[in-house]
């Protein structure tokens, strides 16, 4: 059940597809095409649109540390347990 509610609310094609993650290490462009603020999922999709034209620089960011991939994050079955958290 999980699964469906997931990739209904998520459908792979039209999220994340033309997402190219970078080293959080890796330093900066000089400038970007456009910048985003906030990185949730509306914003993401916004990214998204933005950076299908494969010659624009777009920049996602969102305030705080990285998460580190902690499971809490990055696993659905998590969601609402870091309510309180050290990420609020």
């Amino acid at each position: 059940m999980l699964a469906i509610l997931t990739s209904a609310l998520f459908p792979t094609s039209s999220l994340g597809v033309h997402l190219h993650g970078r080293d959080i290490n890796e330093p900066l462009l000089d400038s970007y095409d456009h910048i985003v603020v906030g990185c949730g999922i509306s914003e993401l999709v916004v990214t998204n649109r933005l950076s299908e034209i494969a010659s624009r620089t777009v920049l996602c960011i969102e305030a705080g540390e990285a998460d580190h991939y902690e499971a809490v994050i990055q696993d659905p079955v998590y969601v609402g347990a870091d309510i309180g958290g050290i990420y609020d």
